[in-house]
Parts: structure tokens; sequence; C-alpha cells
């Protein structure tokens, strides 16, 4: 059973007219597939961009990469104290986990063993802080252009405040982008499976997704 949803993304002054698909599958409970369209009367698109934001909500911190490498938000912008973003940090295509069929997938996790447990300032806004199970969060891409990339920024604090985020710098804004091809598939999942049973499933070509 498929629930289907269309999107409509025109805006004033913008001569890129566009809609999405956004399909929901059963037994699928945990992601979504979403594909790019455009109009007749659109002007040419040079890129589609998806977005995951509210990284810091999960305190994402690990990207995970192919030959078991990874990348670290605080690593990646150790001294950065700001209350702004941070400049994007760019995956490329080859540094992806692919699997056997030449799909990819950019995956990002929390460090921290529970992220309920995490100790707040005291002017931390109660909406950012965690609840519910610790979630690996993941773009998978079936049949990616070469110049796929996976982008992420970072913030040190939560978004219009001050309040810094318990345990340092995280990713905020999780995206994967590539040249616009119409009727490009995605998938955007955030799954209860940790990262590495992820990975093992993309390895065996049975990813896990029950309920």
């Amino acid at each position: 059973m498929q629930l289907i949803s269309l999107s409509n993304n025109q805006l004033r002054d913008f001569t890129g007219h566009t809609y999405v698909r956004i399909k929901f599958t059963a037994g699928k409970p945990h992601e979504f597939e979403i594909t790019g369209y455009v109009t007749e009367e659109s002007d040419e698109l040079s890129r589609f961009i998806l977005t995951a934001t509210m990284g810091n909500k999960a305190r994402l911190r690990t990207l995970y990469l192919a030959n078991g490498k990874t990348k670290e938000a605080g690593q990646l912008w150790p001294t950065y104290t700001d209350s702004n973003f941070t400049e994007h940090n760019h995956t490329s295509l080859a540094e992806m986990i692919k699997d056997k069929n030449g799909g990819v997938w950019f995956i990002a996790s929390p460090d921290e063993e529970d992220p309920t447990q995490a100790v707040y300032a005291e002017d931390t806004h109660t909406h950012w802080k965690y609840t519910g199970k610790k979630a690996t969060q993941y773009w998978y891409c079936p049949k990616p252009d070469n110049k796929l990339e996976g982008v992420v920024n970072g913030r040190y604090t939560y978004w219009a405040s001050k309040s810094p985020i318990p345990g340092g710098i995280s990713y905020e804004n999780f995206e994967l982008t590539e040249p616009f091809h119409a009727g490009q598939s995605y998938i955007f999942g955030i799954s209860p499976f940790s990262p590495e049973e992820i990975i093992s499933g993309i390895n065996l070509d049975s990813v896990p997704n029950k309920p």
C-alpha cells in the first residue's frame, strides 16, 4: 500500500516551476521517497537540493562514509563557538557508501549513547530537548549523477538562540544535492536502527526497515 502526495513549489518572481511527489510505502515506516519534477512552463534548473534541517535537535555528529571512514562535526569545526551556521562541508560521490547496484547512502547519527540524558543550558527552549529513541538519519539515491554531493553545516548554539548545544557543535543541515534531473528519486529515512546495522544491511542487500 502506498500514500502519494504532490507538492507545488512555485515562488513569486521565480521562473523555476517545480513540484515534488512524496511517497510513503507500507512496510517501510522509517522512510519516504521524494521525486522532483518541473512544469512545462519552467525554466531550466541547475541543481536539486534536498535538505533535512533540525540536525541539532538529534545532535547529529558523525557521518558514515565508504571504507569505514567517518566525518566528525567536532573535527571539521574544532574551534567554532559562534551562534551562526558554519561554512558547508562537502562529501563527494566517491566518498559515499554504495550498494551493489550503484545506489549511494549518506548516513548521519548522534555520538551519544542516550540523547535523552543530555544536560541543557537553563535558557534552552523546550522544543530543542530530545525525547524518544536514538535514531540514525540517511539519504539514499538509487541512480546518482556523478556530480552528486552530500552537504552539511554545523551549529554550536541552537538556531535563533545563544543556548549552547549539549556536547558541543553538531550538524544542522543534512543535505543531498546533484544536477537536476526530472523524475529523479531520493529516499530520506529516520531509523531506530544503528548506523552499523544499516551499513551491514546495505552490504547484504537487506537494509532493516521493520516497525
